[in-house]
């Protein structure tokens, strides 16, 4: 019996190796594997599919139908988030003091004890082999001095609250004290080096 893969949607040789040849049935068989290798890639490119076929009976056993099995490749890679200025936030969650002004996204006012937040909507999924990398432009200015601490902190969470997630102090804690199931990088500015000010003010 003659087999062979068959393009469909998925493509020969960047989502799977194509197979083709001949399966040999002894007296009593009724069972043979074919092995299709899948190409695993880095691109959020949804499910593909491609198909496998037989043909070609030889010898006393009856070809049925349907001789052609459809094989979906499920797409295991996530399309992060690329925002190259805000002036839409449609896919963003803002909460507390967090508003879009101009292109740009500011967390909070210039007044004290002020809390933002902002969550990308779509949930990504994060495993044992999940990585990924991020790059982005802030700007801090106006800081408390004496007044209190200041600074932003980059979330990662699996909060209750999800993408409306902030946290239920009142300015001084960053937005995310109070979060459950986060992790965070934090940049905070605190009384002791608020001679900062200045140069990150003109940053990026």
């Amino acid at each position: 019996m003659d087999y062979a893969t068959v393009a469909i949607v998925a493509v020969a040789g960047q989502d799977y190796i194509a197979q083709n040849g001949t399966l040999v049935f002894q007296t009593g068989q009724t069972m043979a594997n074919v092995v299709i290798p899948i190409l695993n890639d880095t691109v959020a490119e949804g499910n593909e599919t491609f198909g496998f076929t037989i043909d070609r009976i030889v010898g006393d056993a009856p070809l049925l139908v349907p001789r052609t099995a459809t094989i979906t490749i499920n797409d295991n890679d996530v399309s992060l988030p690329n925002f190259t200025n805000f002036n839409s936030a449609a896919s963003l969650q803002l909460n507390g003091s967090a508003s879009s002004v101009n292109g740009t996204l500011l967390l909070t006012e210039d007044r004290s004890t002020q809390k933002g937040s902002v969550f990308y909507q779509t949930a990504i999924p994060v495993g044992d082999s999940t990585s990924f990398q991020t790059s982005f432009g802030f700007r801090i200015d106006g800081v408390q001095g004496t007044g209190g601490a200041d600074g932003f902190a980059y979330v990662i969470q699996n909060s209750p609250a999800g993408v409306a997630a902030i946290s239920p102090d009142t300015g001084g804690s960053l937005g995310y004290t109070g979060m459950t199931d986060r992790r965070q990088s934090t940049l905070r500015l605190m009384d002791a080096i608020c001679t900062l000010r200045t140069r990150l003010a003109s940053y990026p």
